[in-house]
């Protein structure tokens, strides 16, 4: 399966860095495996090894270990293991004397900025769900407003870093500062074309997410397609992500599908697993809904090529098949036929997933959707 390559690749990877430990190239692809499949702890293990003493290997990992906390369990994160990446980040950046590190200081401020956001949202991880106090709703609006004034100078600090004010159209469009969000953009579109390498992919998200935020989901779909025609395939497949996930926010699945299957071929001709798996899976909600009376999708031949791609024991075609098993049970279901067989094909189908991948979420959710549909309500909870 997809899962077994990601983990022999892996395997490889860190037999060849065992042979050339000096090698960085090597150490990047396999962090980037790693986390790829799912195995954070493996993936920052390998990242450490990264650091070669320079500000930018700080970053890295004060990320990695950011997002490594936020995966663990519940009762085992560690956010003092992310301030001490942090630190050790400003330390490199005020040691430097290179200018262009020194125009890179506003990852550092930023993410400062965002540190009691992260803590809280992963203390709350610890709790349960009762409601926040009256004293911890004052003191998260105290840091966000706190937040949103450190991020609005750094944008006025720093206004030819195209990654930055991309950052603040997203930040403050979602927090529905318009004006502020405005500003970024502005800044972002007087930048000179070779500001940096992504400026063109960022000017087009920016534009999108800024349009979105407002309900403006015409304009920013309109920016995305208009964007995908000047884009590589690598750009267009991230447009197409980016703005099927706006459209399926406004309930535009329709757009969302037609989004995803615009996306280029790839020159090798080999389809991409996760792009076939996200245009069947809204394909498959397309079918359900009655606003679609008309919606038709070759499932059976979307099965088909994703099983040549990743072989029989692939778990991205069972995936979509267990989807379509359960359409099937649902249809039965409104017809008052025992849905019963077809779940269980599912069930049966979902087990050899597991056995594969057995950290998989999607495959996890789809498990609930089957003990929901089962009546094992408990089941699906947990």
């Amino acid at each position: 399966s997809l899962q077994q390559l990601f983990d022999l690749a892996g395997e490889t990877l860190d037999t060849c860095i065992s042979m050339a430990p000096d090698n960085r190239e090597l150490r990047e692809a396999s962090t980037d495996n790693w986390m790829r499949a799912g195995f954070m702890t493996r993936a920052a293990q390998v990242g450490e090894a990264l650091d070669d003493g320079s500000f930018a290997s700080a970053m890295q990992s004060a990320r990695l270990a950011a997002t490594l906390e936020a995966s663990k369990p519940i009762g085992e994160s560690n956010t003092y293991v992310v301030k001490q990446k942090l630190a050790e980040a400003r330390k490199r950046l005020e040691a430097s004397d290179d200018p262009e590190v020194k125009k890179q200081a506003w990852q550092v401020a930023m993410f400062e900025a965002l540190m009691p956001t992260y803590e809280r949202q992963v203390r709350n991880r610890q709790k349960d769900q009762r409601a926040s106090s009256e004293e911890e709703t004052t003191r998260a609006t105290s840091e966000n407003a706190k937040m949103l004034a450190t991020l609005k100078d750094l944008g006025e600090q720093y206004p030819d870093s195209v990654d930055l004010q991309s950052r603040l159209v997203t930040i403050f469009s979602q927090e529905r500062d318009f004006e502020t969000a405005k500003v970024a953009l502005d800044r972002l579109e007087k930048l000179p074309e070779d500001a940096a390498p992504n400026q063109a992919l960022m000017k087009v998200l920016s534009n999108a997410r800024y349009q979105a935020a407002q309900q403006n989901i015409d304009a920013a779909i309109n920016f995305i397609r208009k964007g995908m025609e000047s884009a590589d395939r690598d750009e267009a497949l991230i447009l197409a992500r980016s703005g099927a996930n706006l459209a399926i926010q406004s309930k535009r699945g329709l757009d969302a599908f037609e989004l995803l299957n615009a996306v280029p071929e790839a020159e090798d001709g080999r389809p991409s697993v996760k792009l076939l798996v996200q245009i069947a899976t809204l394909a498959t909600a397309l079918q359900a809904d009655s606003n679609y009376p008309d919606f038709e999708f070759d499932f059976e031949g979307c099965i088909q090529e994703l099983k040549e791609t990743e072989g029989k024991e692939g778990s991205h075609w069972r995936f979509v098949e267990i989807q379509q098993l359960l359409a099937k049970a649902d249809q039965a279901a409104t017809e008052n036929k025992n849905p019963g067989m077809l779940l269980q094909q599912a069930a049966d189908s979902l087990r050899t997933v597991l056995i594969n991948r057995p950290r998989w979420g999607l495959a996890a959710a789809l498990g609930g959707d089957i003990s929901r549909r089962q009546g094992f309500s408990s089941e699906a909870i947990r």
